[in-house]
């Protein structure tokens, strides 16, 4: 995260666009922005606030699995994305005068990063673990068994 930023800061001028790969020009193309909102532009203008949400982010996942050391290996890498998107980004607010380079440009989505999208990702399947898979490694097969067996006694 931290190199490619550095790398858009350094070759392409703040608003312009470049695209190296023509082809690839009509997908997705390098747009140099600064972001002084949240991730894809979000709340605009919030100042030191958006840091202290990101170290308040931060703060709550090593928090969150310092008291779950037993999480499914999955949910490591799950809060590993968030936790390096918060830090990813809030490394450029404190370096860059409290403002985040974005340089992914979709045309149909906000300009983001790689922090903003790890954010997302891990977010995203933070939620669908939480809704569909969570709770079943303890409703496997042993426990049916026993609920059988229980019934079968009675």
């Amino acid at each position: 995260d931290q190199l490619t930023k550095a790398w858009v800061r350094e070759t392409i001028p703040l608003h312009t666009s470049y695209m190296p790969i023509a082809w690839l020009d009509r997908f997705v193309t390098l747009t140099h922005v600064e972001n002084h909102g949240i991730a894809f532009g979000l709340l605009q203008g919030l100042g030191g606030l958006s840091a202290i949400i990101a170290v308040g982010l931060g703060v709550g996942i090593v928090w969150y699995v310092w008291r779950h050391p037993d999480l499914p290996p999955f949910m490591w890498w799950v809060f590993g994305l968030m936790l390096g998107g918060a830090v990813g980004n809030l490394i450029d607010r404190l370096t860059q005068d409290g403002v985040v380079t974005d340089f992914v440009d979709l045309r149909w989505w906000p300009v983001f990063n790689i922090a903003d999208s790890c954010l997302v990702i891990g977010a995203l399947l933070l939620a669908v673990y939480t809704l569909f898979f969570e709770g079943q490694e303890r409703c496997g097969p042993a426990t049916d068994a026993h609920y059988r067996a229980e019934n079968d006694a009675g």
